[in-house]
């Protein structure tokens, strides 16, 4: 969908084409060798940017990054999935005694574009960040980008074009490849509706705080509080459900609480719902903090499923 949307508006693409794992993997073979090694392979549907294998220099190299795509998303060393994804309801494959993705399931094959991997940070239309990925966005080894002179009115006018394309999204990660062959004409590799600050955290901690109130401010417009509350102590209520064991669930996440200088104070409100609720007096960002580890990982194995938390007032 995205490179047909893109296509249209004349965004210039990589070439490329969809296959299935199932009985169009012999084509795909000879798709890749025809377009010329180095080629990208990636997932047709699911997060964008996400599982995508670069850098691909021949046959036995495109075999193994096909083969990785076999294991089912949701087992995959290192991939994350939105809530939202694609659910995969069709009937799952086997090879070797071990469950894959269907047989329809597709990936794209596209031809690996030299130059410069960029990727920019658009909100409301405006390119906010730039960051260099050589290797991809993924690779660990994000920098500041300096573009060359002259190219930076080219990405403005790229990123433009993929936002009137795609309308409706205020916020854009697009991924682009600018080398001197093509004229610093950037050339579009992945879009994702999300902004992907994991990216940017990685070597840029102070500047990722900036980006994120940006983030913020854009679909918090008149209600985003000033910067200065951010430290401030606020009374906040909070509820879990889904919680399998209530009465063990409030002493540990209390405890936890005080460990991190938070006061927490819960009760189990339905006990065979697996409901908890409470307050908890800190900062917004420790306390949103608290939330995502008791969603993730757990405290010392106890965690919800649903949670929601509702600023009371600032503490004076």
């Amino acid at each position: 969908m995205r490179r047909g949307l893109l296509g249209k508006a004349g965004v210039p693409q990589p070439r490329g084409a969809t296959f299935s794992v199932g009985r169009s993997r012999g084509a795909a073979t000879r798709y890749a060798r025809a377009m010329g090694y180095p080629v990208v392979v990636k997932p047709a549907l699911g997060d964008s940017t996400i599982d995508v294998a670069r850098g691909i220099q021949n046959q036995d190299q495109f075999a193994a990054a096909v083969d990785r795509l076999l294991t089912p998303p949701e087992d995959r060393p290192d991939s994350t999935q939105a809530a939202y994804g694609i659910t995969e309801l069709r009937k799952p494959g086997e090879k070797d005694g071990r469950v894959t993705v269907p047989p329809g399931y597709r990936f794209l094959v596209e031809e690996e574009v030299q130059g410069e991997y960029l990727r920019l940070l658009v909100i409301d239309g405006e390119v906010v960040d730039v960051m260099a990925c050589p290797g991809g966005p993924w690779s660990g080894r994000a920098a500041d980008a300096s573009p060359r002179p002259g190219s930076q009115a080219a990405l403005e006018r790229t990123a433009g074009a993929v936002v009137a394309a795609l309308p409706g999204l205020a916020v854009l990660s697009i991924d682009v490849v600018v080398s001197a062959v093509s004229g610093d004409q950037p050339v579009v590799v992945d879009v994702s509706e999300r902004p992907w600050l994991e990216v940017q955290s990685r070597t840029r901690p102070a500047r990722v705080a900036g980006l994120a109130r940006a983030l913020l401010a854009s679909g918090l417009s008149g209600v985003l509080p000033p910067a200065s509350h951010a430290e401030q102590i606020v009374d906040f209520r909070v509820m879990f459900e889904g919680v399998v064991a209530p009465e063990e669930f409030v002493p540990l996440v209390s405890d936890h609480g005080a460990s991190q200088g938070t006061s927490i104070r819960l009760e189990v409100t339905d006990a065979a719902r697996g409901h908890v609720a409470g307050t908890v007096r800190s900062t917004a960002g420790k306390t949103a903090e608290l939330v995502e580890i008791i969603l993730n990982s757990g405290i010392q194995g106890q965690t919800a499923m649903k949670a929601e938390i509702v600023p009371h007032e600032v503490a004076i």
